[in-house]
């Protein structure tokens, strides 16, 4: 049987990404790999998964992980019941190094939330929930292809604040969006108390059916300038409610901020496992192929489901750092992007975009964070525009 080793001069955590492909409605604007639901594929799945954690092997460097983050991501994982969540993990546990520590997110849609359905979650290990709200307006839901209702996400927050952690997911960014609307969902997922909000803008990817109906011209987002303008005043509001930027898209209270997301941003490296999945060791990515049928009968034959290797050089990690390290509050050294660079950090601090003061750091300010990408390709390509 093929193993998949994994070696590191150096002890450091490693995260567990788990992709569940599964989905009864793909929405619109999803990029990432699904597959439609069906009957008796959970168990196929949860068979297919254990197959490939026991193709891992730490054993020519048993000391050199520790697996300090599990994330259970889709698609739709909490389609999973306790009973699989728990055999995904009790398999991991004896393949890999779990620290007893370790954070343990499952993804869930509010139409899977039920109080049966958490505490069964909850005696599998899993300590934190990433709830799917996306909006509470019925239009948008139905816009963005969401199965759940309005008061069947109010439903569900009211269950999942029972959890010991727990993340809401919002959108914005649509086509006509204003500001009040955007603030009444806002409001309405404060009074539930949230330790941790993502705010995610809609993009139109190519691949997607929104990305077909925005190439006819039949879909669009709002204008740059109006994103900006709905970015910003969120992040206000969830300041003021003590709901702290620490990425681009996320806010948390502190001390409940995603680890298994930041060791992403901080390049640390993580094992995907499940279709589609990316692995990423020192230089070395991987990815699982982006198909449930292959990726199941690759297993069945006792063989790794990989689909592509790719090796990095130092320039390319250098630059992954940089650019993952600008979408963080914590920035990046200054000295990290070299003198060239300076004319070009001065315009951006001059426009207020980013800070370099103290510490030795370049940090972009809130205005800088909703143009970060440009910005960030600006920056790591030394051009102006």
């Amino acid at each position: 049987m093929a193993l998949r080793t994994l070696t590191h001069p150096d002890r450091e955590p490693l995260g567990v990404y788990v992709h569940v492909p599964f989905c009864r409605v793909h929405c619109p604007y999803c990029d990432f790999y699904t597959y439609p639901s069906g009957r008796g594929q959970a168990p196929d799945f949860v068979d297919a998964v254990c197959r490939e954690i026991e193709m891992v092997d730490l054993r020519l460097a048993p000391d050199a992980y520790t697996v300090a983050t599990v994330y259970f991501g889709g698609g739709t994982p909490s389609t999973l019941t306790g009973s699989q969540l728990s055999r995904l993990l009790d398999t991991l546990k004896k393949r890999l190094r779990l620290s007893p520590e370790a954070e343990i997110t499952l993804e869930a849609n509010p139409e899977d939330i039920t109080s049966q359905a958490l505490e069964s979650w909850r005696g599998a290990g899993i300590n934190r929930i990433s709830l799917g709200i996306q909006t509470f307006d019925p239009d948008r839901l139905e816009f963005l292809g969401r199965v759940h209702s309005a008061g069947r996400a109010r439903e569900a927050l009211e269950a999942v604040r029972s959890f010991p952690n727990w993340s809401a997911d919002l959108m914005f960014g649509w086509e006509h969006q204003t500001l009040p609307e955007l603030n009444a969902d806002l409001e309405e997922v404060l009074t539930y108390a949230p330790p941790h909000v993502s705010l995610y803008q809609l993009t139109l990817e190519p691949r997607t059916r929104m990305g077909v109906l925005a190439a006819q011209d039949r879909v669009r987002c709002a204008l740059p300038e109006a994103q900006a303008e709905l970015y910003l005043s969120a992040c206000d509001r969830l300041d003021q409610a003590g709901i702290l930027q620490y990425e681009v898209s996320n806010f948390a209270r502190p001390g409940c901020e995603s680890r298994h997301n930041r060791s992403y941003w901080e390049r640390r490296a993580y094992v995907g496992l499940g279709p589609s999945a990316a692995s990423l060791l020192c230089e070395r990515r991987s990815r699982n192929l982006a198909s449930w049928p292959h990726y199941r009968d690759r297993l069945r034959a006792s063989r790794l489901p990989v689909g592509a290797i790719e090796v990095l050089t130092p320039e390319e990690v250098a630059t992954e750092r940089l650019w993952l390290g600008l979408r963080t509050a914590q920035g990046v050294p200054l000295d990290s992007l070299g003198s060239e660079h300076e004319r070009l950090i001065r315009k951006a601090e001059s426009d207020g975009l980013v800070s370099t003061a103290g510490q030795g750091r370049i940090v972009l300010t809130r205005k800088g964070m909703a143009v970060a990408d440009e910005l960030a390709a600006r920056l790591l390509l030394n051009r102006e525009s």
